[in-house]
């Protein structure tokens, strides 16, 4: 058994702000090139007009990417010598190679699932390419010698396309229990004094929160900072910016 592991993360960007994780970050960035995008339409029998349309060239975007992932990433492992004992992935929308990669090197492959993505780029995004959707998430299921749910309604999603039991397990989201208190009871949050939309890629969650949430202000306001958000704004248009704002509606996209 061997005493230590390598941790190799592949990532589309390195991004910034944040600290690194404990793993070597390598960077396999999207191929941003009309032609491509193009070329895939063709591929797929799909009509070129496709790409002038926002949300159809931005799924197209990702297919591009998706074709040649495994390609680039087979050449980068062999340039740095490294050859992974598992690939450990997280499920994203359009996105199956993966299981190609762990095929080609022989290895397991578990899949981490956070939410049933068709259905809500669908209702909150807008989702043009859905047979496709569901054909590359069908094969990326299939592909996975284990799948990781984040929860038991996401469990029972995936079981629900056909992939047995015994290949999934659920592994809940962890807190800092330090600020989030399993142990105390609800009667606080539903005397709330401060109403916040937590926005995550353009889905609105309604939560309420006690008159303590003024740190989750500031933490929403560390995000907007590090990322170059565009703010935090009440339904007035005035920006939030601390725990005087009394029940305050951050609803506007940040």
């Amino acid at each position: 058994m061997p005493t230590s592991w390598m941790t190799l993360l592949l990532c589309a960007t390195l991004g910034e702000g944040n600290g690194a994780p404990p793993a070597r970050l390598i960077e396999v960035p999207p191929l941003r090139d009309d032609m491509l995008v193009k070329t895939e339409c063709e591929k797929r029998g799909l009509a070129v007009s496709l790409a002038e349309e926002r949300t159809a060239r931005r799924e197209l975007m990702r297919l591009v990417y998706e074709r040649s992932f495994a390609q680039r990433t087979k050449a980068t492992l062999a340039r740095l010598g490294f050859r992974p004992d598992l690939i450990y992935e997280r499920h994203a929308l359009f996105h199956c190679a993966g299981a190609a990669l762990a095929r080609t090197l022989g290895v397991p492959r578990f899949l981490e699932v956070n939410a049933p993505l068709i259905g809500e780029q669908e209702k909150f995004r807008g989702l043009c390419l859905k047979q496709i959707a569901v054909a590359t998430e069908q094969a990326s299921f299939a592909g996975a010698d284990r799948i990781i749910a984040v929860s038991d309604e996401v469990a029972s999603y995936v079981a629900s396309l056909g992939i047995a039991g015994e290949r999934i397990a659920t592994v809940p989201n962890g807190v800092d229990t330090g600020r989030f208190r399993p142990d105390a009871g609800g009667d606080v949050v539903r005397g709330a004094d401060l109403v916040v939309t937590a926005v995550q890629e353009g889905r609105a969650l309604l939560q309420r929160m006690s008159s303590a949430t003024s740190q989750i202000v500031g933490d929403l306001e560390n995000i907007r900072d590090r990322h170059s958000l565009k703010g935090l704004y009440g339904k007035s248009g005035k920006r939030v910016t601390g725990p005087e704002d009394k029940r305050r509606r951050i609803d506007k996209t940040i």
